[in-house]
């Protein structure tokens, strides 16, 4: 579905300058380690902007090789199953939707019903249900949530 004054189906992702600007800031990394500055970054902005798109394509970063991690584990999560569900067709919808999944990108990753690999570096992105209560022994790479506000426990 689009949205009357959005982009076409299809059209490329891209980001505006605001976000562009989150993101350099949420991924920059110290110069003299080489790691992360920050290990967790948050925007609230109002609804239908575009979150959970931005969100499916930042997951498909961190679990392909752009983010120089091998072996990356990307967990996909929301305040209820439906919205991680969203989250995940998202992301899965860049790399093999007919309309505007990316030829590159289905190059590098092979989507599934429940999970997305990524052969060349072992990656793969998976969505976990909204409570979080067995979801803290997964070891990931990156948690990707989505709708923080609907979560029901700190967990």
């Amino acid at each position: 579905m689009q949205v009357p004054s959005g982009p076409k189906v299809g059209s490329p992702f891209a980001l505006e300058p605001f976000q562009r600007l989150f993101w350099d800031e949420a991924l920059e990394l110290d110069p003299d380690t080489g790691r992360r500055v920050y290990k967790r970054a948050g925007r609230i902005i109002p609804r239908k902007n575009g979150k959970t798109s931005e969100l499916a394509a930042f997951a498909d970063y961190a679990g392909g090789p752009w983010d120089g991690e091998q072996r990356p584990t990307v967990i996909l999560s929301a305040g209820s199953r439906d919205q991680a569900g969203e989250l995940f067709d998202q992301a899965k919808a860049f790399i093999d939707d007919p309309a505007g999944g990316s030829p590159e990108l289905r190059a590098l990753f092979v989507p599934r019903l429940t999970s997305i690999t990524c052969p060349s570096v072992g990656g793969v992105i998976r969505r976990v249900a909204g409570d979080g209560k067995l979801n803290h022994s997964l070891n990931p790479h990156v948690v990707v949530t989505d709708e923080l506000h609907a979560w029901k426990t700190k967990r």
